[in-house]
């Protein structure tokens, strides 16, 4: 009976010590994934901080330079703006001078050529102002277009970058998750297999 009880009790003793070397492997490896997982989201928030100051830098420099285009845009209107007003003008005051001369033309005979000439001119000079409105309006659209553009390139890229970030950080979290409920269901195992030796 003696001899039993001390076959027992080595045999207990046995599966303590299993159960101890088992629970202290584990502690281990959860310290040492642990640790991982910690300086992985460490780097990774260093990183997203860095971007984001970095583009906080670059964000006065792409400001004056959008603010110093759209002067220059706002010049260029206005520079061709004023030369319209000028070929209109001077389309007036042709068409002015020409009412004037056929008033004061009345009594004596006008060449027909030279009226032609003078018709022809006229017609010349408003399609060139018309042509002039419209390569205006054109270049004005473009540059707008432009600025649209390059607005709404940095607003997706911005946008990619956080999602990125999020899906990393998500990806860290849920393999984290994973990683315990596996290190703890093959402790469970580990343990119930002790128990039953």
């Amino acid at each position: 009976m003696e001899n039993a009880c001390e076959a027992a009790l080595s045999g207990l003793e046995a599966r303590t010590a299993k159960l101890q070397q088992w629970t202290a492997v584990s502690v281990q490896l959860s310290s040492h994934e642990l640790q991982q997982l910690d300086a992985a989201v460490a780097a990774l928030q260093q990183q997203q901080q860095q971007q984001q100051q970095q583009r906080m830098e670059a964000l006065p420099a792409i400001e004056a330079a959008a603010v110093a285009e759209l002067q220059q845009i706002k010049k260029e209107r206005d520079s061709l703006m004023g030369r319209m007003q000028q070929e209109g003008d001077k389309l007036l005051e042709s068409l002015s001078l020409f009412h004037h001369n056929k008033e004061r033309s009345w009594g004596t005979a006008v060449p027909c050529a030279k009226a032609k000439e003078k018709c022809k001119d006229m017609w010349a000079s408003l399609a060139q102002v018309k042509e002039t409105r419209k390569s205006a309006a054109e270049v004005l659209t473009a540059k707008l277009n432009d600025a649209l553009g390059e607005a709404e390139k940095a607003i997706c890229e911005e946008a990619a970058a956080r999602r990125e970030a999020e899906e990393v950080l998500n990806k860290y979290s849920r393999d984290g998750v994973l990683w315990a409920c596996a290190l703890l269901t093959s402790f469970e195992v580990a343990t119930d297999l002790s128990v039953r030796a």
